[in-house]
């Protein structure tokens, strides 16, 4: 990864970073303005504590994009891989073709060699990441 890459990547997650900050900090005053009316209205805070005390949880909602915000920060910061995310290495090795019509263009005769042959290259791609990944 050249300097400019990494760069660009830093300044990206400190933004990242930045707007994660905003925005559970704009959560956080909503959630406390809906609680300043609710319980400024003494009869419809009780009835919220009686009958539904998640609803006076929802305003935190807002805040659900800057966890994903907070998250990407750290990868884009810490990881040297992002593009190529653990996601998308783990489906690479569940891959399996749902047909087995093309086995003879491979040269297997019958569908048990086919099958053990892809369970076996499952295999070696499933050890070569745990290799590559655990260090």
């Amino acid at each position: 990864m050249n300097i400019f890459t990494r760069i660009f990547r830093l300044i990206s997650g400190f933004a990242c970073f930045v707007a994660s900050f905003f925005i559970w900090s704009f959560a956080i005053s909503v959630t406390l303005s809906w609680w300043a009316f609710c319980f400024g209205t003494v009869i419809i805070g009780i009835l919220l504590l009686i009958i539904a005390p998640h609803i006076l949880l929802a305003p935190l909602v807002i805040g659900i994009p800057g966890t994903g915000m907070f998250s990407v920060g750290l990868q884009l910061i810490f990881s040297d891989d992002f593009l190529y995310s653990d996601v998308a290495k783990i489906n690479e090795i569940k891959e399996i073709p749902k047909e087995l019509s093309n086995k003879q263009e491979l040269g297997f005769d019958d569908k048990q060699d086919y099958e053990e042959k892809l369970i076996e290259d499952r295999s070696y791609r499933a050890d070569h990441y745990i290799d590559k990944y655990s260090e």
